[in-house]
């Protein structure tokens, strides 16, 4: 009877033990385990080397590719990673990764291209041999998510470095940039394009130049009615860039473009000056009527009044 009494109260006292582990768990902590003990640099040779052999394949094993570039990528936000990658050979695969038949290749190169340049110096300047190739796709690829891809991998490169932009200016990338903006009829990749456009305007002295001697002001009166939200907002403000830095007028010898820029500004703060949403473009139209009213480029009969 007393074993019978014992019997229970041990059953309970091990189903009850803290200590005791099932095998799921076991399992799951092994896993966690050797995460923890696997060595970025190591597992990124890993991955280059096998790149490399499969670019060196005759079949189209473009799985395998973005798996490898997958891998490489959970470790580059981290700065001496990155670095570690470029000085291990890393960029010296990327003008076959970038001419890869497959495009979902080319986008997974340009995206890993991107996030080693951003914020890092080091990498913009290792990469510099790249931007052809990319400035290419931007121009002539057929897949609008590489190009997206290409054009977002060259705005990391080329924001806060002087360097790198002086090569995009010499590769012809203001060209190809304000190209893809005015032509593409893709609207992710219009605000894309107009993004770094303004980011440019407000970085680079030449950059403007440029704009201001390729009728940009022109192209951008035309293209504001027919765009809107992120798009049309950096536009606006590569247009008060341009107003604000330039010594000549915005639209001096076109009087007809400059009365139908005037009056849409001013029919755009009349309409959202008390909507919260669009105070950011109200106040970049009103910086640039305030610039062209000071330089007595508005047209008499235009009115900035509200009715």
């Amino acid at each position: 009877m007393a074993e019978d009494l014992e019997q229970p109260q041990s059953t309970e006292m091990a189903i009850a033990d803290p200590q005791r582990l099932d095998v799921g768990r076991i399992r799951w902590l092994s896993r966690a385990m050797d995460e923890l003990l696997v060595n970025p640099y190591d597992d990124m040779r890993r991955s280059l080397q096998n790149i490399r052999e499969c670019l060196h394949e005759s079949r189209n094993i473009a799985r395998v590719l973005v798996a490898c570039i997958a891998n490489v990528q959970q470790y580059i936000d981290v700065v001496d990673y990155a670095k570690d990658f470029e000085r291990m050979g890393g960029f010296q695969v990327f003008p076959d990764l970038l001419d890869y038949p497959s495009s979902l290749v080319r986008v997974e190169t340009c995206a890993l291209i991107a996030e080693l340049v951003q914020n890092n110096p080091h990498c913009q300047r290792a990469a510099f041999l790249s931007a052809r190739r990319l400035m290419r796709l931007l121009d002539s690829e057929t897949d609008d998510e590489v190009r997206c891809k290409a054009l977002y991998a060259l705005s990391c490169m080329v924001r806060q470095n002087r360097d790198a932009y002086a090569n995009f200016e010499k590769l012809g990338g203001p060209t190809v940039l304000r190209r893809t903006l005015f032509e593409t009829p893709n609207r992710r990749l219009k605000t894309k394009a107009s993004f770094l456009v303004a980011t440019l305007c407000a970085q680079e002295e030449s950059f403007r130049h440029t704009l201001a001697t390729s009728e940009f002001a022109r192209d951008t009166v035309d293209l504001l009615p027919h765009v809107d939200g992120d798009c049309r907002q950096f536009l606006l403000s590569a247009l008060l860039s341009l107003a604000t830095h330039s010594a000549q007028p915005l639209l001096s010898e076109r009087p007809a473009v400059k009365e139908a820029l005037v009056a849409m500004l001013a029919g755009f703060i009349r309409e959202h000056r008390d909507v919260a949403q669009f105070q950011e473009e109200v106040q970049y139209s009103t910086e640039i009527l305030e610039l062209m009213k000071d330089r007595r480029e508005l047209p008499r009969m235009i009115s900035l009044r509200s009715s």
